[in-house]
């Protein structure tokens, strides 16, 4: 059910943010706990090169991945994506799951909300292709300042 293995550290962007869902899903799914905490406690945060180690302009003071990336990455954008922020992913996954209507969770036969699944698919993807990117950057720098 959980592909996560239960050892190894598990990259994010924002830690914090990023706990407290995990935590939040632990109580929501008790059967699922151990694991989801397990995650929670091995989180390493991406964002802390940014706030440490590496300073740009055009970050504007900023260490958010929607300022990171397009200075970084600048062929990655989720300006034409339905989610493009995570807390705006949040509400809809909790609207998705909280919908009361039968009706409209069916609509005609289809998959329950397959609209905000495959738009929440889509967000997560490019999120995490994101920190691919932004890594596959940071190492050639990396690669770059050691050959001086």
């Amino acid at each position: 059910m959980i592909d996560i293995a239960s050892i190894g550290s598990v990259i994010v962007y924002h830690q914090s943010f990023e706990a407290t869902l995990l935590r939040r899903l632990a109580q929501n799914f008790p059967e699922c706990a151990e694991h989801l905490e397990s995650i929670a406690n091995r989180l390493w945060d991406l964002e802390d090169i940014f706030k440490e180690h590496y300073k740009h302009p055009a970050f504007r003071g900023s260490t958010s991945i929607k300022n990171v990336l397009p200075t970084l990455v600048p062929t990655l954008s989720d300006k034409t994506l339905a989610v493009q922020r995570g807390g705006h992913a949040q509400t809809v996954w909790e609207e998705m799951i909280n919908c009361a209507d039968q009706a409209e969770k069916k609509q005609a036969g289809t998959y329950p909300c397959s609209e905000a699944i495959a738009d929440l698919q889509t967000y997560c993807q490019l999120d995490t292709l994101a920190m691919v990117e932004i890594y596959q950057v940071l190492l050639q720098l990396c690669t770059t300042q050691d050959s001086f």
